[in-house]
């Protein structure tokens, strides 16, 4: 296949086109379709200049990046998890069960073991909150 044309493909696979429905109004649908095939045209043209310049893969470059974006997202996950069990105001923190749910965890035992004290020491560090619970982090060496 010509670098080209997966470079075509691989802005199609980034920026997929609206469907019927998708737009509001409606009547915006062909001018949000020609945004998209606009986008994908520049996005192409990038990975086209990115190959040639440093004779990378264009996929392989892709799906780095794709493996970045899932790794920061199942960081902000765990982040959010940690704050809605350690750090949200009231007498009692987010149901496991909620929190999986929206996170589309299989259940609430994925949630119970998604985050731990780095990421609640990063929760309190982010947000100057304080947890529900000490971790590891905040003993003093005598505690620990």
């Amino acid at each position: 296949m010509a670098t080209d044309d997966m470079c075509d493909h691989l802005a199609a696979l980034a920026l997929p086109l609206p469907t019927e429905g998708q737009v509001t109004p409606p009547e915006a649908f062909a001018e949000a379709v020609d945004a998209v095939l606009e986008r994908r045209e520049a996005y192409a043209e990038q990975l086209r200049t990115l190959y040639d310049a440093a004779d990378q893969d264009p996929l392989l470059t892709e799906l780095a990046v794709a493996g970045r974006q899932r790794a920061e997202a199942d960081r902000q996950i765990r982040r959010l998890i940690a704050y809605g069990r350690e750090f949200t105001p009231g007498p009692r923190p987010y149901a496991l069960t909620a929190l999986a749910t929206a996170a589309g965890l299989g259940g609430h035992s994925s949630a119970r073991v998604a985050y731990g004290d780095a990421e609640i020491t990063e929760v309190a560090a982010i947000t100057g909150a304080r947890p529900r619970r000490r971790t590891t982090d905040d003993q003093t060496p005598d505690q620990q």
